[in-house]
């Protein structure tokens, strides 16, 4: 059994004012999180051997706890931060500071520290946005950030470990155009750089070490392509490489865990002859996906499908709106990959809600 209650808080303020021509909209704030890993370790029977393309059933074998669950990290998180968007006319300025701690303990069984990372690291933001005419406005963008490391999956020979915390860098070029007032257009460009996390196919240790670097292009439409047709529509294509491991049979394959192409589309109609009622649709194809760092296996690529309906009414006294979705509509059997581990797909999933103002 494995847990990992999280406490979080915020404070942050914001404010708007002017110097001379110059608009200021101010933010600035702090952020606090502490979590902690606790962890049960299991064994089972003798591993069974499978494959993707022939994949074997394993018998049934009792799990049984190896010993008591224990206290196996704890990460605390913590900083301040500060913008100021600044507007000169149709052009806006952001500038940001940011001042992060990340600190992280790993224990034990025995309750003694094994491993101990404390970081601090000051990241800046920095953007522009231009706006050339009204429904139009092109961006750059340059963010740093440090991030939470991760945490050495089950089939680690390091199981458990929980890493310090990453660089990275983002610089993103983009633009915005409102073709009409319900129809919303995004193309973005991006370069992202950031530190690399592993299982090592030799020594079987989950590892930080090197770099990935992740360039492609987004884009999104979102809106109404007729009076009652509302779309939206997304894809993500790029180029994956890790880089600087000094293994050659790690550099220049693909970062496990990350598709390199992703695309969804979703629709929803309403119905002019039965106020409230719509009908709604969506597809989501994501590419295959390296399982691990050599490339020497890959999660098949998978096409998910969704359908629904809702209904507004104010049919018992209160306005109401009920909502029914399949996930998974045709019950397709696939992998998720995650942090160096397989998980069977979620199979079809039938959700109803209802949603009542008072």
């Amino acid at each position: 059994l494995q847990e990992y209650p999280i406490e979080a808080a915020q404070a942050l303020v914001t404010g708007e004012f002017a110097t001379g021509p110059v608009r200021h909209a101010l933010a600035a704030g702090w952020t606090w999180a502490r979590d902690v890993g606790w962890r049960g370790d299991y064994v089972d029977s003798a591993p069974v051997e499978s494959s993707f393309a022939a994949p074997l059933r394993a018998p049934f074998a009792p799990i049984f706890a190896a010993r008591d669950q224990y206290r196996s990290a704890v990460t605390r998180q913590d900083g301040a931060f500060v913008s100021n968007t600044l507007g000169f006319g149709r052009v806006d300025v952001v500038l940001g500071l940011r001042s992060q701690r990340l600190r992280t303990e790993n224990f034990r069984f025995t309750g003694v520290r094994s491993a101990r990372y404390d970081a601090r690291a000051t990241t800046p933001t920095v953007a522009v946005v231009w706006r050339p005419a009204d429904a139009l406005s092109l961006y750059a963008s340059r963010i740093e950030a440090l991030e939470r490391g991760g945490t050495a999956p089950a089939s680690a020979a390091n199981a458990g470990e929980v890493f310090g915390p990453l660089e990275s860098e983002q610089i993103e070029v983009g633009a915005k155009w409102s073709a009409r007032d319900d129809l919303l257009l995004t193309l973005a460009l991006f370069d992202v750089d950031k530190g690399l996390e592993y299982l090592d196919p030799a020594s079987r240790r989950f590892v930080q070490d090197g770099l990935q670097e992740h360039r492609g292009v987004e884009f999104t439409v979102v809106g109404r392509l007729a009076p009652r047709l509302e779309v939206s529509l997304g894809g993500l294509v790029m180029d994956t490489t890790a880089e600087r491991t000094g293994n050659v049979a790690i550099d220049g394959r693909r970062p496990a865990g990350v598709p390199e192409r992703k695309f969804t589309a979703y629709a929803s109609y309403e119905f002019a002859s039965l106020a409230g009622f719509a009908l709604n649709a969506g597809v989501e194809r994501v590419d295959d996906i390296a399982f691990d760092a050599n490339n020497a296996r890959f999660v098949p690529a998978r096409t998910l499908y969704t359908a629904g309906a809702r209904f507004a009414t104010t049919a018992l006294g209160a306005p109401s709106t009920w909502r029914l979705t399949i996930e998974n509509l045709t019950d397709e059997r696939y992998w998720a990959a995650a942090s160096g581990s397989l998980y069977l797909g979620t199979p079809r999933t039938v959700k109803l809600s209802a949603e009542f103002a008072l």
